[in-house]
């Protein structure tokens, strides 16, 4: 097998994956967007084999357009439509995003469809996602306060499991009634829990009505009324309506990205001609005072809150870990320290009370799921292979081994994929950080070493950037290991945010648990111990 180039790969991939946050992370936005308007139809895009389908006209009740644009940039839209049924009635959305990853474009396609009742319960939903050459497919169906849920990848058999379903969940149609029925004088606020396909399951979301305001929109000024949306699981979004409660604008401020949609025509936006579509890296990362060995055994870091985000706050939780500590904390920030995690000396222990050390008796790091096929037989073979070449090793041995086979396997390190699973991974051999970990992932599985990925920032050239890397589980404390670099070792310039299975939960539950970081935080490097 031809080694493939090594450190200086590792930046180059990893510094995409704040941006990828934000990219994978729209569809779920965009649908918490749609709540308040008038949900919309699907159109001819790509979503499996290149297939473009017109769904029929009859029925339809509803159909809006809305064009999406990234920091002023058009990147796509968003159409929606809401169709009556035998049961009740069909919302069904499509988005088609488009952006620049540095120079490589990338584009995501997804499909929603949520079947509801006339009083907004549940009946069934489907979901099709193409972020990489493989389409993965979501499909539920409700039984009581139970949704069967299938998920199947491409070339990949289904993978099952039941889920509990919120009582007070209303679908989006429901959700669009109560909120023009409640929202009519400034001040009003409505309080729902709406499902959502992508993490299957309602998120609570919180609408207040604002005062009239000026707005453009197309070419003239319009009076309309600003609604502010808010969750705990997804961005601060403001709505402009007007008087029927059609929504005519919509803002979300990703980090120093920020997100518009504006109500178009379905001639409007297929008629638009390709064009520059907007690059989501360089205004995701986070400048440094000086740079950081990639050896460093420790790291002081102050992380300062912008503008004293209330977002960013929160989001501290997410810090402490094994190997982080805060060290202080205040209305403005706190003092970070990460030490380099291994699996001997106590420079190096895990701490045995950190929470996500109580939580390794979680038995999805084991399984095999629709990102991480451990079970796909390539994936098994290669395992079995590596081992049976160490003879006598020690789990950690192996654990290593396994990151610098992935590390030489993935031979085209390219930035076109979105997110693709292990199988994708291990048959094209290409991909960037996400691909190396969810890969490694598998086959530490495959070997009966419990894994999961860890999503965080990594150093490159005096910037802190998104990055996704693999955790293993040996002696009862993860143990960092970064396919990407296939340095046998993961040191200080990492600082995890986020960790998952990606069993039940998909990327977006995992990367949404990142955005209140984009943009929140200034960080100052304090002082750098080496080995």
């Amino acid at each position: 097998m031809a080694p493939a180039t090594r450190r200086r790969f590792a930046p180059a991939l990893g510094r995409r994956s704040l941006a990828r946050c934000v990219a994978l992370a729209l569809p779920s936005i965009l649908s918490f967007v749609a709540t308040g308007c008038v949900r919309e139809p699907q159109l001819g895009a790509p979503i499996a084999g290149g297939a473009s389908v017109e769904p029929s006209r009859a029925n339809v009740l509803r159909e809006e357009w809305h064009e999406i644009r990234i920091s002023g940039k058009p990147a796509g839209f968003i159409a929606i439509e809401e169709r009556a049924t035998e049961r009740g009635f069909l919302t069904t959305s499509r988005t088609r995003l488009e952006m620049r990853r540095g120079e490589t474009p990338i584009e995501l396609h997804a499909i929603e469809e949520i079947e509801e009742d006339a009083a907004g319960r549940i009946l069934s939903f489907s979901q099709a996602r193409k972020m990489s050459r493989r389409t993965t497919t979501t499909r539920g169906r409700v039984n009581g306060d139970r949704i069967a849920v299938s998920v199947e990848t491409e070339g990949e058999p289904p993978r099952t499991r039941t889920v509990s379903l919120d009582s007070r969940a209303v679908g989006p149609r429901r959700a669009r009634q109560l909120t023009r029925e409640a929202l009519v004088n400034e001040g009003d606020t409505l309080e729902l829990f709406v499902f959502n396909c992508e993490l299957v399951r309602a998120i609570a979301q919180r609408s207040t009505l604002g005062a009239e305001e000026d707005i453009e929109i197309g070419g003239r000024r319009r009076r309309l009324r600003r609604v502010l949306t808010s969750s705990a699981e997804l961005p601060e979004v403001t709505l402009w309506i007007d008087e029927e409660h059609r929504q005519l604008r919509s803002r979300v401020p990703l980090g120093d990205l920020v997100m518009e949609t504006t109500l178009s025509t379905r001639e409007a936006i297929l008629s638009q001609p390709g064009g520059d579509p907007p690059e989501v890296y360089f205004a995701t990362s986070l400048a440094l005072n000086r740079a950081i060995p990639n050896d460093a055994a420790e790291v002081v870091y102050r992380v300062r809150f912008r503008d004293g985000s209330e977002i960013a706050k929160q989001a501290v939780a997410l810090l402490s870990r094994a190997g982080q500590t805060i060290e202080s904390e205040d209305a403005n920030g706190l003092v970070l320290r990460v030490r380099a995690v291994g699996p001997e000396g106590p420079r190096e222990r895990a701490e045995a009370d950190d929470a996500s050390i109580k939580r390794t008796s979680d038995p999805s790091a084991l399984l095999p799921s629709a990102l991480i096929e451990s079970d796909n037989a390539n994936i098994v073979a290669a395992a079995h292979g590596v081992r049976q070449s160490l003879g006598d090793a020690t789990p950690w041995m192996l654990a290593r081994a396994l990151e610098r086979w992935v590390h030489e396997h993935v031979t085209e390190k390219t930035l076109d994929k979105a997110f693709a699973s292990a199988a994708e991974v291990f048959e094209d051999r290409a991909g960037d950080c996400t691909e190396h970990a969810v890969l490694l992932a598998a086959l530490l599985r495959a070997a009966d070493l419990p894994a999961r990925v860890v999503a965080g920032l990594v150093h490159h050239r005096r910037a802190l950037v998104g990055h996704m890397w693999t955790e293993v589980l040996i002696d009862g404390h993860w143990i960092p290991l970064d396919a990407t670099a296939g340095a046998g070792r993961v040191s200080a310039d990492h600082i995890a945010l986020a960790d998952s299975t990606l069993g039940d939960s998909s990327s977006s539950d995992l990367l949404l648990r990142l955005l209140p970081i984009l943009g929140g935080i200034e960080v100052e490097v304090l002082s750098i111990a080496l080995p």
